[in-house]
């Protein structure tokens, strides 16, 4: 296991907002791993079973959200070989993750 092993929100911290729908928080949380580099870009994001298990949701909700990160330009589908991370990110995305802009910069 990798030592530096990133830690996402639970179900219970990321479902504290109940003004907005849990495909539109899901959404929110995969852009979030690509924005972090969780999700590297030109790497392969979980199929939608793994979000749907994650998150404690159903296949289609979890559809859902990836269907949004997809439309809005966050992922690219390969038919037979699954959903990818951009590669260059969408316009006015950081290129270089935060922390390595701070390691770079003096």
């Amino acid at each position: 296991m990798c030592a530096e092993r990133r830690r996402h929100p639970t179900p219970a911290q990321w479902n504290s907002d109940h003004t907005r729908p849990l495909w539109r928080q899901i959404a929110a949380e995969i852009i979030r791993r690509i924005e972090d580099r969780t999700y590297p870009p030109g790497g392969r994001v979980p199929s939608t079973p793994g979000p749907a298990q994650e998150f404690g949701v159903v296949n289609a909700t979890a559809a859902k959200a990836m269907r949004l990160v997809r439309e809005e330009g966050w992922t690219r589908g390969e038919v037979g070989l699954g959903t990818f991370v951009m590669d260059p990110l969408p316009s006015g995305v950081r290129q270089t993750p935060v922390q390595v802009r701070k390691e770079t910069n003096p």
